[in-house]
């Protein structure tokens, strides 16, 4: 026999949590109890280091005491060719990500909703699991199989009977950058594959039994009928990849290190390098406060495509 329930106890619990708490269930003073908790972390996390690496970037560390010196760092930072050559490597991969990662990602996407009719559970998972490795680990992992002497690649390469660079891929600076865009692109497809298939399968099959019935191919309907309507999913991932593109540090860091040669080095590492190896903290600093301005600008952007596609 099934047990009614006791719409009086319930009434009783609310009653006795409501004189328990000590601010009303409701009401612009509850609102403030329940955020303060965020935004207190989040002053104390985000806003207290960034407005203290602004500090930092406004005097000179080589003083003692350290020096107001206003925006010379800023000044120095123009005429550094490293950061300029940072900023390329960052950009190329903004456009490199683009094409493999939400490009692929979205191809991926559409065989699944469309094509794949069997194991696709497990495609998926496949496809999605490098992103929850570590990006330390997966470097590793990619620095072990591409190193020159035992390599897996350089067996491979020996029994097949191609020649392999003499410093690697690694090490060569004609590949080392493909090889970094490759790595990254093998690690972050599944997350942009289960974004775009998420705003697929939310378009109605009716329309796809539509365009089937008027003739059109599977192409013609993902041009026409895919694409459009997911657009909005289109331009959320090209800004994650953006961001994403200009925070790149530990693929980077583990895997070439910048070199060979600088023509890896990304912001990232030219940071590390700079405030660590060179002892130049204020210098590395205005180059942060560079990151955190350009994230801020696209993070916004993302922010308002998001309320878009909501709305």
């Amino acid at each position: 026999m099934k047990r009614r329930p006791d719409p009086h106890g319930t009434r009783r619990r609310v009653d006795s949590v409501k004189r328990t708490f000590p601010f009303p269930m409701r009401g612009k003073l509850f609102d403030i109890v329940l955020v303060a908790p965020a935004v207190v972390m989040f002053t104390l996390f985000i806003v207290w280091p960034a407005v203290q690496t602004l500090h930092t970037s406004l005097f000179d560390e080589t003083s003692r005491g350290g020096e107001y010196i206003g925006l010379r760092n800023y000044r120095e930072l123009v005429q550094d060719p490293v950061f300029w050559i940072a900023m390329k490597n960052n950009t190329l991969f903004i456009f490199t990500n683009l094409v493999f990662q939400v490009g692929i990602g979205t191809i991926l996407a559409a065989m699944i909703d469309r094509g794949i009719r069997h194991f696709s559970s497990a495609i998926r998972t496949i496809i999605f699991a490098p992103l929850v490795i570590a990006p330390v680990a997966i470097g590793l992992i990619w620095k072990m199989l591409l190193e020159p002497n035992f390599g897996l690649f350089r067996q491979v390469m020996d029994n097949l009977g191609l020649p392999f660079p003499t410093q690697g891929i690694l090490g060569n600076p004609d590949l080392a950058f493909p090889a970094l865009v490759a790595v990254g692109a093998w690690n972050y497809i599944g997350f942009m594959m289960t974004i775009m298939l998420a705003a697929m399968q939310g378009i109605s099959r009716d329309i796809y039994e539509a365009a089937r019935i008027d003739g059109a191919s599977a192409i013609q309907t993902f041009f026409h009928i895919t694409l459009p309507a997911v657009r909005h999913a289109l331009v959320l991932c090209g800004l994650i990849v953006v961001v994403g593109s200009f925070k790149t540090f530990e693929l980077v860091y583990v895997l070439t290190g910048g070199g060979p040669g600088n023509t890896t080095q990304v912001l990232g590492t030219h940071i590390v390098e700079s405030a660590f190896s060179l002892f130049r903290p204020n210098y590395a600093a205005s180059m942060s406060v560079v990151v955190l301005l350009i994230a801020i600008l696209f993070g916004a952007l993302q922010v308002r495509e998001h309320d878009k596609e909501r709305s």
